[in-house]
């Protein structure tokens, strides 16, 4: 069985005058070749935009 191993970050961004929130999702991936071990993007899974990453935009809640 081969596991993969890897981790992915994210962040919420407020966008200014807006209802909603921008949450980019970094996923990165553990590769393993002659030279040794690198974390590096994982594009086997994912569609990433020039940053590494792909986001979602959701709703946020204005606080009175």
């Amino acid at each position: 069985m081969t596991r993969l191993r890897g981790f992915s970050a994210g962040r919420f961004e407020l966008l200014p005058g807006a209802a909603q929130a921008r949450v980019p999702i970094y996923p990165r991936r553990m590769f393993t070749s002659a030279g040794g071990r690198r974390i590096d993007r994982d594009v086997s899974a994912y569609h990433l935009d020039e940053r590494g990453s792909f986001a979602y935009e959701v709703p946020t809640a204005r606080r009175a």
